[in-house]
């Protein structure tokens, strides 16, 4: 896969290579993608970037181009691969935006490794969650992601099946939401040999980086310095009204983050808060972290 103006490198980690994309130069921003997702969540924001900071965006471990390494998997996992990209590609200390699971990721990275993130900018996710009482870890999963989860079992007979999968979607059943940078990104994430084509995100790297939101990395989050800012989607992943982050959770949570502030982006759900017509005003925000407004 390749976008206009992308260039890639791979990164040495524990178990093998991360694959990792790169746009534009000057200050840096490593930009981290949600659950099962991959760095191709990043284009529409390096358009609106312009080329005026170097935005890096990895394939987390067990998604992507890095699908073939191995667990350990978790926020922590994360955060220590994330550490091994900056020192490769000798950045000392960057603007970190995270999207969804990669905003859990960001703070966690924040929390751990104060000295290497300027300022934190979580993209609907990164606050505090548990398992609500009396509810199992897969039917919270499925309750949750929804689609995302569950395609990862599934098999596809041709890269028009998987197209036409992800057309269905209902968070871009907007006129205009389908683009060529989302083709890209639904293309990106398939491998194998037709009629057996699989989406390359880990069920299992899912799985277990989902089980740790809710567990003990939530709690970094709390513990992160840098400037914090929440950007969030008043719609959910599937469009529907009620938010991914609902307000009570931000009520609740936010407050506990030194310093955060919040953002609704109106207009935008959970996917095309970056993927789409939301990704204007996260290049806007990372371009003000940029500069220390």
């Amino acid at each position: 896969m390749s976008g206009p103006g992308m260039e890639h490198v791979t990164v040495p980690v524990t178990g093998g290579d991360l694959f990792v994309a790169r746009w534009g130069s000057g200050p840096p921003v490593l930009a981290v993608h949600g659950i099962t997702g991959s760095h191709a969540a990043w284009p529409w924001v390096a358009d609106r970037l312009a080329g005026a900071v170097n935005l890096i965006a990895p394939d987390l471990r067990g998604r992507g181009a890095s699908n073939a390494l191995a667990g350990p998997f978790g926020m922590a996992a994360h955060a220590t691969d994330l550490v091994a990209v900056l020192d490769h590609l000798e950045v000392t200390r960057a603007v970190v935006v995270g999207h969804s699971m990669g905003a859990w990721v960001g703070a966690t990275l924040a929390a751990r490794y104060p000295e290497r993130v300027n300022s934190l900018l979580l993209v609907d996710g990164g606050l505090p969650q548990t398992l609500p009482e009396g509810v199992d870890l897969e039917t919270h999963a499925a309750a949750v992601l929804g689609p995302a989860l569950s395609r990862l079992e599934r098999t596809f007979s041709s890269e028009t099946a998987y197209l036409a999968f992800w057309r269905a979607h209902p968070a871009f059943a907007a006129p205009g939401a389908w683009d060529a940078h989302l083709e890209r990104y639904v293309r990106w994430d398939l491998e194998g040999e037709a009629p057996e084509l699989r989406p390359r995100a880990s069920r299992a790297a899912a799985t277990a980086d989902f089980h740790d939101i809710l567990g003990p990395a939530g709690l970094d989050c709390r513990q992160v310095r840098a400037p914090v800012l929440l950007l969030r989607a008043p719609r959910g992943l599937l469009n529907q009204p009620e938010p991914f982050l609902s307000d009570n959770s931000v009520t609740k949570h936010l407050p506990t983050i030194p310093g955060a502030r919040h953002e609704v982006v109106e207009g935008t759900n959970h996917y095309t808060l970056v993927m789409g017509v939301g990704a204007a005003a996260v290049a806007a925000r990372i371009l003000e972290a940029v500069r220390g407004d």
